[in-house]
């Protein structure tokens, strides 16, 4: 975790941004950042939560469909066959995928925080003792 904050540091050195003062602008600017990073993060818990209901409502279909599966003379252990190859090899690469940028994306968030807030948010509950 050091070597990442180091890391992390030198960056915005480079980038002529002194971590320990960050002006307003700059202030204003990650603030810009977060507020764009959340909104893809939300648009891929979308993407990936929308995925899940439709292989939910496939699977629901295919359920329901025994008749016309019958009717078109398609076994409905090859159907669930077919239907369990698509999801493996489509859908779930596809999720995996976009489930990796929402956690990079989260990274980059919290990071964000940080730099727009500074060292002022607790990590977790605030306890208080009189």
């Amino acid at each position: 975790m050091d070597n990442e904050k180091k890391l992390v540091q030198e960056l915005l050195k480079l980038d002529g941004i002194d971590p320990a003062v960050i002006s307003d602008t700059e202030r204003a600017a990650f603030r810009e950042m977060l507020d764009s990073e959340q909104k893809r993060i939300k648009r891929i818990s979308w993407c990936i939560t929308g995925m899940i209901w439709i292989f939910a409502i496939a699977m629901l279909g295919l359920c329901f469909s025994e008749k016309a599966l019958n009717a078109l003379h398609i076994p409905f252990a090859a159907a669930l066959l077919i239907a369990i190859v698509a999801i493996y090899a489509a859908i779930i690469p596809l999720v995996m995928r976009l489930y990796n940028k929402l956690t990079a994306g989260k990274k980059k968030a919290i990071h964000l925080e940080k730099l727009v807030h500074g060292s002022r948010q607790s990590s977790g509950l605030v306890l208080v003792g009189i």
